[in-house]
């Protein structure tokens, strides 16, 4: 039952209900006839909206690789956009997937009004830290022919500024 719900409250917040919980569930059975029955009842709060998107860069450098705006690129996530977790976590896999980055994370900020009641946009707050840019890997040894081997290996992960691996 635990599963159900949590599986409904995802898909409630893929279908831009960012603030659904499950408000009861109730439950009944009978072992004779060995049926039973699950009503869960869920409060959806408003249809959410992306507020702002901010992205803060910890670069391994005196720079960052990519700019503010090519990450947003990236993710895919625009501001105005309505609130998808599945997107949400879907931008978050691109962005680790270009291997600049050692950790990307990507935390909601909640809006309050004037009253102090939650408003239907959230926005986006993105912290990523640069892994390093540069690899060498080396190795050495000797082959079954009677011959020694050698390799190195250097890869830039930022090949001429684009972001690209060479």
């Amino acid at each position: 039952i635990d599963s159900l719900a949590d599986s409904l409250q995802v898909a409630l917040r893929d279908a831009g209900y960012a603030r659904a919980r499950p408000k009861a569930v109730e439950t009944a059975g009978d072992t004779a006839r060995r049926v039973g029955t699950v009503r869960m009842t869920f409060v959806p709060g408003p249809i959410t909206w992306i507020g702002d998107v901010g992205v803060r860069v910890t670069p391994s450098g005196t720079r960052p690789v990519l700019g503010d705006a090519a990450v947003l690129r990236a993710f895919g996530v625009a501001p105005g956009e309505r609130f998808s977790a599945r997107r949400i976590a879907d931008g978050q896999r691109r962005i680790a997937a270009l291997d600049l980055y050692r950790t990307v994370r990507i935390d909601t900020v909640g809006r309050r009004d004037a009253r102090g009641a939650a408003t239907d946009t959230i926005g986006l707050a993105m912290t990523l830290a640069e892994s390093d840019l540069r690899r060498l890997r080396t190795t050495a040894g000797w082959g079954t022919l009677d011959c020694f081997r050698a390799q190195a290996r250097l890869v830039d992960q930022n090949a001429a500024g684009t972001g690209h691996r060479l």
